[in-house]
């Protein structure tokens, strides 16, 4: 497998060295999920820097649901365990900001926000007795559960916090926290 070293200002996406495959996955994911949502929203009729926030945010979420799965996003974090926190708490403006961008993204965000905080904090605490992945993938079931039960105009607009729990929950906190034992 090649891997390519990883300029110092894209540590934090993909640390130090990365595999082409999980680049491209990464990339990939970003950009599809990214047009994908942006075209279902066009119906919204958006201002352009709206519409153009709402691509960033859905290809970090996306692109990160991928990267933080990879050995190198997950070593990198580990080893830098004081970038755990600011990673994690800037993550919890994307709630607000989809919020922002889409008014009746009420009940998704609010829900994005609390339940991701409530998430982490419990398996932060959980790494130091248990195994991650059961109780993380319980979570992670939980949160898809009530997400698919809350009305939303674009059904589609549901794949943001799914996308959003398989990126922080299965694999930050599994990823991370389980190897701090």
């Amino acid at each position: 497998m090649t891997l390519i070293e990883i300029p110092k200002y894209l540590h934090e996406l993909h640390g130090k060295q990365a595999s082409v495959v999980s680049l491209v996955l990464v990339y990939s994911s970003a950009l599809f999920f990214g047009i994908f949502i942006s075209t279902i929203i066009q119906p919204l009729d958006l201002a352009v820097w709206k519409s153009i926030l709402l691509f960033i945010i859905v290809a970090d979420i996306a692109g990160g649901a991928i990267a933080n799965f990879t050995t190198s996003t997950r070593q990198y974090y580990i080893e830098n365990k004081h970038l755990q926190l600011p990673f994690l708490l800037m993550h919890i403006i994307h709630p607000f900001l989809l919020f922002l961008l889409i008014p009746n993204f009420l009940s998704f965000s609010i829900f994005m926000g609390l339940f991701i905080l409530f998430a982490l904090i419990i398996l932060k605490i959980l790494a130091h007795y248990i195994d991650l992945m059961a109780i993380a993938v319980f979570l992670f079931v939980i949160g898809i559960t009530i997400i698919l039960q809350l009305s939303c105009t674009f059904e589609f607009l549901k794949i943001i916090p799914i996308l959003f729990f398989l990126k922080l929950i299965l694999g930050f906190a599994v990823g991370v926290f389980s190897k701090e034992k």
